[in-house]
């Protein structure tokens, strides 16, 4: 007999509240999949007859949102899908639950929250259809899908994945029709407020540059726009530390430090006035140095050590709201790096050592990575002082005694010896003699690594060919010249055998005996 239909067995029967339970288990522990299963079982129960599994919004809306928050990879597709699933039944049967808002507002979620949209092969501008589609839909008797303050703002972050400055020009319009809906109707579930703007913000001061634009610049026109609603007694609009950090994170993007500098003194300026929301933190101040780092302008690098040298003066007087991170230190040496001065490189080093004495310290946040040192590397690459090549050499070695003392993604990459390289290139007119036996035996032991951030690439080998050519070892360069030709498309090695090394081409496969 069928389930149910046995006798006594009547009061069993599974109904819709015993198939939510497990579809809702399923779902808190990421199995979306599982869910799905649940529900066509529950509606073959209700195609065979049982009444009371009829499946209703709650829950389609348990299994859109199980995808949502999974970290399968098509997720957003899988739920918008079963969106539309949804959309098309009503327009079959009747009976079939019909999408509400939030159904929507939780695809529009998973738009929002999705960190590549390249990956997901779904375009961010959906979630602007998917709004048009609700408001032509709640027009309609019996669907109730008239979007909320929620919902815009969820379209303006999944536009804000976009990061370009079209899609960011669209956020800005959404929330400017957000903002007319309130002002027409009165209606409070349209009421805007300051998570709107910064949304719009970030998005323009993460867009990727447009010729002849400045995307800070219309991130700076929005945070002006909030602080004249503000001043019209909007006070629900007043800017807040997210506000002016993203803006400064704008101008920091495009490389113009005196703006990100400005920024940051209206923000303090309001700090100081007694708004605590509005107090400086480390994201504004790393920000802020980056924008030196990336300028390349004159005296960038001191400016943005005295900025570090601020940070950790205020961190020790007012708590660790602006403590120095890895990620402000590493700012720091990137612009030594980047200033190609004299004496840039060992300024660079004395942040990195300052970074290894604050981890020794206790302070596990700020140890220093493979880039910070990679980057102190490149300082001693540009800026050619006299003992840059040794200050290099020491730092190579000392990445690899780290990496052989058990801090083993401090083992040296191709950046690392790329920036050595480039440092024996600086040398070959000084004191420093280059023995092409270094040179081949660096390119052997990356030939062998299986990790592709230790293998060499195109500027390796150009390097290394410009490095044996300036040092008139037109031998060992042809050498390997005819060895990038024949490991371009394949693996291999150069051996340190003969003179100069022997290439070996890369092995074919190992024929199976058993076959």
């Amino acid at each position: 007999a069928e389930w149910g239909q046995r006798p006594g067995m009547e009061a069993l029967t599974p109904t819709v509240y015993s198939f939510s339970t497990v579809i809702n288990a399923y779902a808190n522990i990421g199995r979306p999949e599982k869910a799905e299963a649940v529900l066509r079982f529950q509606v073959e129960q209700y195609e065979a007859g049982n009444e009371s599994a009829r499946p209703n919004a709650i829950v389609f809306n348990t299994i859109v949102k199980a995808w949502s928050n999974s970290r399968t990879k098509g997720r957003e597709k899988r739920a918008e899908e079963i969106l539309r699933h949804m959309i098309r039944s009503c327009s079959k049967d009747p009976l079939c639950p019909k999408p509400d808002r939030i159904t929507f507002n939780i695809v529009l979620g998973t738009y929002a929250k999705s960190s590549a949209w390249g990956g997901s092969g779904i375009e961010p501008r959906r979630a602007l259809k998917l709004l048009e589609q609700m408001e032509e839909l709640d027009k309609k008797p019996g669907w109730r899908t008239k979007p909320d303050a929620i919902t815009y703002l969820l379209v303006i972050q999944a536009l804000g994945k976009e990061r370009t400055l079209n899609a960011s020009e669209m956020a800005l319009e959404v929330l400017h029709r957000l903002q007319r809906k309130f002002k027409e109707t009165g209606d409070a579930a349209f009421r805007p407020n300051k998570i709107h703007y910064n949304a719009v913000i970030n998005g323009f001061a993460n867009s990727r540059l447009r010729a002849g634009e400045s995307n800070a610049e219309h991130a700076e026109a929005v945070l002006k726009e909030m602080l004249e609603l503000y001043e019209n007694n909007q006070y629900w609009f007043k800017p807040d530390r997210i506000s002016y950090s993203s803006t400064i994170t704008g101008y920091a993007n495009e490389g113009r430090p005196l703006d990100a500098e400005r920024v940051l003194g209206m923000m303090i300026e309001e700090y100081k006035n007694g708004d605590a929301r509005c107090k400086p933190d480390t994201i504004a101040y790393t920000s802020v140095i980056n924008s030196w780092a990336q300028s390349g302008e004159q005296g960038a690098a001191q400016r943005a050590t005295e900025y570090l040298h601020q940070m950790e003066k205020l961190s020790s007087e007012h708590g660790e709201d602006v403590k120095p991170s890895k990620i402000t230190y590493g700012c720091v040496i990137n612009a030594w790096a980047n200033s190609g001065e004299k004496g840039s490189g060992e300024k660079a080093e004395a942040i990195l050592n300052r970074m290894e004495q604050l981890y020794e310290a206790g302070d596990r946040a700020v140890r220093p990575d493979v880039i910070a040192y990679n980057m102190a590397m490149k300082a001693y690459s540009e800026c050619k002082d006299e003992n840059a090549v040794a200050r290099a050499e020491e730092l190579f070695r000392r990445m690899d005694n780290l990496h052989r003392d058990g801090r083993y993604s401090m083992k040296p990459d191709v950046l690392t010896v790329n920036a050595l390289i480039k440092c024996w290139i600086n040398s070959i007119d000084g004191d420093v003699p280059v023995q092409p036996e270094r040179v081949l035996g660096l390119l052997g032991n990356m030939l062998s690594s299986e990790e592709t951030r230790q293998r060499p690439n195109d500027e390796t080998f150009d390097l290394a060919l410009r490095l044996l050519l300036q040092s008139g070892d037109a031998e060992a360069a042809r050498r390997v010249e005819a060895a990038w030709t024949k490991l371009k498309g394949g693996r291999g090695s150069i051996s340190s055998s003969s003179k100069y090394g022997a290439i070996s081409p890369p092995r074919p496969p190992r024929k199976d005996k058993n076959k």
